[in-house]
C-alpha cells in the first residue's frame, strides 16, 4: 500500500511556520495506520 499526500497550508508564508507540526502529525497518523493494518494482516 502506498499513500501520497499533497497539501498546502493556508496563510502563505505564515502557514509555513506550522509545517514542522503538520509533518509530525502526519507521520504519527500514518504510523498508527500502518500499525493497525499490520495487526489486521498478522492474525
Amino acid at each position: 500500500m502506498r499513500d501520497v499526500v499533497r497539501y498546502r497550508l493556508p496563510f502563505g508564508v505564515l502557514g509555513n511556520l506550522a509545517l514542522p507540526l503538520v509533518k509530525r502529525q502526519l507521520r504519527a497518523i500514518f504510523a498508527y495506520r500502518e500499525s493497525a493494518i499490520r495487526c489486521l494482516f498478522s492474525q
